[in-house]
């Protein structure tokens, strides 16, 4: 440390203050990121209760409750306050440390030919290292496009954990509505059985009790079918965050779930457009800027600073007369720089740093092997849904509906058993159920092929 002293005229008021120009702008790329931020932040803006219980009605489809839960959902605000606050660190990072203010006060004062030194003011400003600042900022720039990153993955998320919740609903309401449809043709047959048994048909009693077992099993499922309506409710309304009291209507319509895009492509486009991936990626690369900044810690930091010494009047010489320069204050400029000495302790923070970015890498490569296993299991879903759609559509229900058309004429021309019928009724039942079963599948299997790959996937 060095100091260099200046006069200043007495009773002249300092003016001086140290002003460091070190710290860079915001640069274009973190305007980019902001403009993306505040995009996305508009997009989150809860909508009054009244007008999201008038926007969720009986005719309320999926897109409806997509764009509600897009605009309330908890988690994927908060990821986007995330993003915010890491936008928010880049400026902290390529500030300099705040200046230091110190004062003393000489308890025997100085004497010099001027006059004797009574104070000092100081103020110090530590300079890092050229390139320090920048490559902090660029750690903390490449975390906040991480956490964009991030969010952009729990929109992604919470467009199929919608999805998957709405398309189970969907299919239990169809479930609902078919057993209720069968209930109502056993309870037909029911009051047939009965006729007959009142003619003294034959064996009649005996379809009468077949059809009053078929219609208490029904009926006790139809009660499950509806106590199974609150899991769904409350699943739906936790992800679009309404009042607990808030009920939602049975959903009436699936929307077409058909890929757009041939299999063999998904597997080339998730490591390019997969937001987790660009997640890790990002993640990555902070920590390889953070190889380099822990590599500056071998270099030192500079300090630069003045002190301001208030001066007294010099004592008056023999003839009265005080010398020249009298009372003038006096400015020290001071220039210093840290000795980073402790190499093992610099060597150490590099290999930290190291393990880091290779942890990160490791991250990466094992998220990028599961979402290749999610990605094989959800394209053999909607493969599996597809072929169970094909099958039922055109072939077993049809066959299904002539089977139980067949036994109901026969049962009707008293040629055919009761039993024959409920079989046939049962049979169809399952069928139709799974028909539905696999609609609901085929539509979650293509939100999560969405929400891997980060694109929309749907056919127009």
């Amino acid at each position: 440390m060095f100091a260099v002293t200046f006069r200043i005229a007495p009773r002249r008021v300092l003016a001086a203050a140290f002003v460091a120009a070190l710290t860079a702008c915001a640069s274009e790329r973190e305007d980019r990121s902001w403009a993306a931020w505040r995009a996305f932040d508009a997009e989150l803006r809860p909508a009054e209760d009244g007008a999201t219980a008038a926007a969720l009605h009986s005719g309320s489809g999926l897109a409806d409750y997509l764009a509600v839960a897009l605009s309330r959902n908890p988690a994927l605000r908060a990821q986007a306050q995330r993003w915010r606050a890491g936008l928010e660190r880049v400026p902290q990072a390529r500030s300099l440390p705040d200046p230091q203010l110190s004062y003393g006060g000489f308890i025997e004062p100085v004497e010099t030919r001027v006059g004797p030194q009574e104070h000092r003011l100081g103020v110090q400003q530590r300079i890092p290292w050229p390139g320090k600042l920048a490559r902090r900022a660029d750690v903390a720039f490449e975390e906040a496009e991480a956490a964009r990153a991030r969010a952009e993955a729990e929109r992604w998320r919470v467009r199929y954990e919608v999805t998957a919740a709405y398309a189970d609903y969907y299919v239990l309401a169809r479930e609902r509505a078919i057993v209720r449809e069968v209930l109502a043709l056993v309870r037909h047959w029911e009051s047939v059985a009965q006729a007959r048994l009142r003619t003294g048909a034959r064996g009649a009693h005996r379809d009468v009790i077949k059809a009053q077992v078929e219609m208490g099993r029904l009926e006790d499922r139809l009660e499950s079918l509806e106590d199974a309506r609150r899991p769904r409710v409350e699943r739906l309304r936790a992800l679009l965050d309404l009042p607990k009291d808030r009920d939602l209507p049975w959903p009436q319509t699936l929307p077409p779930a058909r890929l757009g895009r041939p299999e063999r492509e998904l597997h080339d486009l998730l490591p390019r457009s997969s937001p987790l991936l660009a997640a890790h990626d990002r993640e990555v690369a902070a920590r390889a800027r953070g190889v380099d900044l822990a590599g500056q810690s071998y270099f030192p930091d500079f300090v630069v600073g003045l002190d301001y010494v208030f001066v007294g009047e010099a004592v008056r010489n023999a003839a009265g007369v005080r010398p020249r320069g009298s009372g003038d204050d006096a400015v020290l400029g001071k220039v210093g720089l840290s000795l980073p000495v402790w190499v093992g302790r610099n060597a150490a923070s590099v290999s930290e740093a190291r393990a880091r970015l290779r942890a990160a890498e490791l991250r990466r490569a094992d998220t990028e092997n599961a979402l290749e296993a999610a990605l094989a299991r959800a394209l053999y879903a909607y493969r599996d849904a597809e072929r169970k759609l094909r099958l039922y559509r055109g072939s077993l229900i049809p066959k299904a509906e002539e089977s139980l058309q067949a036994t109901t004429t026969a049962y009707e021309a008293a040629a055919g058993d009761f039993l024959d019928v409920l079989d046939a009724e049962r049979v169809l039942l399952e069928f139709q159920l799974q028909l539905e079963r696999a609609l609901g599948e085929r539509t979650r299997a293509l939100a999560e092929l969405e929400m891997l790959t980060g694109t929309e996937l749907s056919a127009p």
